[in-house]
């Protein structure tokens, strides 16, 4: 007869038999509460002597058994602490909690091989040894040390030897409280998941379908049982229940048979969820890089959620959650495994008996949601190996114990035209279980709080991108016109409700702006869309001329340049691109800034801007307060000759004085029109490449409609740069 005979001395079973015989066939034998998990059941009422559902188990193997400890649950072996895998032999007497008492006896007839060598220690007794022996160092450490000093005759060598021996000592106890550290990373978890315990937690892991009334079932992601029989997931799983039209319903169906499905009743989204977001877009945190600015993508944190069920008394049993201890103690390279239902781009299963994949790999690290490793408690991002793809959202992510440490979350992709490609970097995400206990202990507004604030001083290491935008376009004009801040700026926001624009890609609008002063304004759009446009029409027989430029960093505003000589208005025409992310309104700000200053100086200063060498530019001609007297056809007209005789570029410039629009020509020495500016601002402005050193003769015409104009024209010239 071989096997193992447990014997309750004291304690009540719910069979009320006292003695068990487990053969060779039972290589895992279960004691405790639970009578589906156990093979002896104590009484329901032993709870409250601290007897565990699953308090303890024995494990066979190669004809010796040892002990699978529950790390909650209280257990003496033979009056001492175990420790886990502690192999048992002949009679033990075993402790269960506070009244459970035992004898187990391991029964093997079999004819044993004679003893050859010294028997192989144990992994728990190696550590308990180890321990003793590094402890057991430091006396000796000592007792050589004080030996040494006693050798010494000098005083002096004497006193060397006191500090040497201090400084040795230190080193000691600093290499012991290292080695000590180790060892207990070493108890703690960097060992393999076993099969029990993904066993264990598969039977609590759920997928969350989304059901029709036709029968119609689409995956939405994972769930698992936590305290108050509620299901745990991600938020942006739960949010489906919250877009769930009349003839839908959401399901949370088990991995085992029967298969029984639960109907969702209920869903809680941790509230920083959607705060979060709010933030992120509100700000839109941006780096520069390439003359723009780029968004700063983040995992969007607090995604977690509880969800209510119909009927939840037989659901599978809550999954153990991590303390406090555990997850400070986190570290790359420890062992880690999920159990869910990834699905996206992967060959069908049948979801009517759902079989959840179950992985293993390391941790990687654990930041804050920047990627960034604070002193503080704040580190509630995961970063891990497991391979993921969608459908795998909200499952349990556990350590070598089979505690919870977090959810799992999201998946680095690759950019593709094809649809989502997972990272071949492998480096994926899951909350930190401690945005669950917000949701379970009830202090969910002082814990939001004080992640706002983190997240707020967070984000504020990045350069919001529409101020950011906003700042480039007006310090880039400041430069150009060589004018500090603007002597006025206002600023012009509203909210316009989108729903009559449902389906379109795009909206357009309009907006007058006045301007009481002549000068330089400039009009930025910023928008909650993407993709903002702004055009102005100048209005006709106004001195006033609109320009664009590109300004680096500024790829997150529209903006457009005016000059004017007298008070105008104009009306903005602006354009949106709806994104996914708008709802209901659409809001958009405007910017307008002012400065003053002369017309013939803002006008000179924007057309030598577009030569390549307009520092170096020097007046070669100019004509001041020429009358448009001469008229050809409708048009009054006047102009002057130039000789280029120098390789470079050639700008010429007509500037109006009062109302009225020029536009310009140049022409060469035969009359054929080389150079045209027919657009509509007031000032006339063309640039011109000269490539030859011998002379040629350009005329240089300026024309308008409206008879009495007075002008300005110059001509500047650019050398190319040298070498």
């Amino acid at each position: 007869m071989n096997g193992l005979r447990i014997t309750v001395i004291e304690g009540r079973t719910l069979s009320s038999d006292n003695e068990f015989f487990f053969d060779a066939d039972h290589d895992y034998i279960v004691l405790g509460r639970d009578p589906a998990m156990c093979h002896i059941t104590f009484a329901e009422d032993s709870k409250d002597h601290g007897i565990g559902n699953e308090h303890i188990a024995f494990k066979r193997s190669l004809g010796r058994y040892q002990i699978d400890l529950n790390t909650e649950h209280y257990v003496e072996l033979n009056g001492s602490t175990p420790f886990e895998d502690q192999e048992i032999t002949g009679l033990t007497r075993i402790k269960l909690g506070h009244n459970i008492h035992l004898e187990v006896e391991v029964i093997d007839q079999r004819a044993q091989a004679h003893p050859i060598g010294k028997p192989h220690i144990q992994p728990g007794a190696q550590v308990q040894r180890n321990r003793k022996i590094l402890w057991a160092t430091l006396p000796v450490v000592g007792c050589i040390l004080v030996g040494l000093l006693y050798l010494n005759n000098d005083v002096s060598e004497v006193q060397e030897s006191v500090a040497d021996a201090d400084i040795s000592i230190a080193a000691a106890l600093d290499n012991m409280d290292e080695l000590s550290q180790q060892i207990t990373q070493l108890e703690s978890g960097y060992e393999e998941i076993t099969q029990a315990t993904i066993r264990k937690i598969s039977q609590s892991v759920y997928l969350i379908l989304k059901r029709d009334s036709n029968g119609g079932e689409t995956p939405q992601g994972t769930a698992w049982v936590t305290e108050n029989n509620r299901l745990a997931t991600n938020a942006h799983v739960a949010s489906a229940f919250d877009r769930l039209t009349p003839n839908e319903e959401l399901v949370a169906r088990a991995s085992v048979a029967p298969y029984r499905t639960y109907r969702i009743t209920k869903s809680v989204p941790h509230p920083g969820f959607k705060r979060y977001q709010q933030l992120w877009s509100d700000y839109l945190p941006t780096q520069k890089s390439n003359n723009r600015l780029n968004l700063m993508q983040t995992v969007t944190p607090a995604d977690v959620a509880l969800l209510s069920v119909e009927n939840p008394a037989d659901l599978g049993a809550p999954l153990t959650l991590a303390t406090q201890q555990e997850l400070a103690e986190l570290q790359p390279g420890m062992k880690v495994g999920f159990v869910g239902y990834p699905v996206e781009n992967l060959l069908p299963g049948t979801m009517q008996a759902p079989t959840p994949v179950a992985q293993q790999d390391e941790l990687v690290r654990v930041t804050d949601f920047f990627m960034v490793k604070q002193a503080t408690n704040t580190n509630r991002l995961i970063q891990h190996g497991l391979p993921l793809t969608g459908g795998a959202s909200g499952s349990p992510l556990f350590n070598a114990k089979g505690h919870v440490i977090g959810l799992v979350s999201g998946v680095n992709v690759a950019p593709s035209t094809r649809g989502r490609i997972v990272n071949a970097a492998d480096i994926n995400f899951a909350q930190r279980v401690d945005f669950l206990y917000d949701l379970l202990n009830g202090n969910i507004a002082t814990a939001t709080t004080a992640l706002e604030q983190q997240w707020t001083h967070s984000l504020q290491q990045f350069i919001p991108a529409q101020t950011g935008s906003v700042n480039a376009i007006r310090q880039n004009i400041q430069a150009l016109f060589n004018v500090n801040n603007p002597l006025s700026t206002r600023s012009i926001r509203e909210s316009v409700s989108t729903q009559k624009s449902f389906g379109k890609k795009k909206i357009s609008l309009s907006k007058k702006i006045h301007f009481p002063k002549p000068g330089i304004h400039l009009v930025t759009l910023v928008s909650n869309a993407s993709k903002p446009r702004i055009t102005t029409t100048p209005p006709t027989g106004k001195n006033s001329s609109q320009y664009y430029r590109a300004v680096p960093y500024s790829n997150f505003a529209a903006f457009k340049l005016l000059i004017t000589d007298e008070p105008v208005t104009i009306t903005a025409m602006m354009s949106f691109a709806k994104p996914p992310y708008i709802k209901e309104d659409l809001n958009y700000a405007l910017t307008i800034d002012s400065w003053q200053q002369p017309i013939e100086v803002s006008g000179k200063k924007v057309a030598l801007s577009s030569t390549k060498t307009a520092a170096s530019s020097v007046l070669l001609k100019q004509a001041r307060n020429i009358q448009q007297a001469k008229k050809l056809n409708d048009h009054y007209i006047s102009g002057f000759n130039i000789v280029m005789n120098k390789p470079g570029w050639y700008t010429f410039i007509a500037i109006p004085k009062g109302k009225g629009s020029l536009n310009a020509i140049l022409t060469n020495s035969r009359g054929k029109v080389i150079r045209r500016d027919q657009s509509k601002n007031a000032i006339a402005m063309m640039t011109h490449e000269n490539k030859v050193t011998t002379n040629s003769t350009i005329s240089f015409v300026s024309y308008t409609k409206a008879a009495g104009t007075t002008q300005d024209m110059y001509v500047y010239y650019s050398p190319y740069k040298t070498p």
